[in-house]
């Protein structure tokens, strides 16, 4: 087995059920909700370019923020 068969590629809906408990109630400074932030951000980046890896991106986008300890 060569390094290419051992790949495997993100998966945009696993990323989006991992990171829907870290969003729930949250929102940005914007007001809207962190969830629908990144699901808009994942329908837009379809359009563009329907790349796993970048519209899992989409729904890891603040996942530091929502994880990270306050200073």
């Amino acid at each position: 087995m060569d390094a290419t068969q051992l790949t495997k590629t993100a998966d945009p809906a696993a990323a989006r059920s991992s990171v829907e408990p870290l969003y729930y109630g949250r929102t940005l400074s914007t007001g809207e909700s962190g969830m629908a932030h990144a699901d808009g951000v994942a329908h837009i980046l379809r359009a563009i370019r329907n790349d796993p890896e970048l519209i899992s991106a989409a729904y890891l986008f603040s996942c530091l923020l929502y994880t990270s300890p306050s200073p």
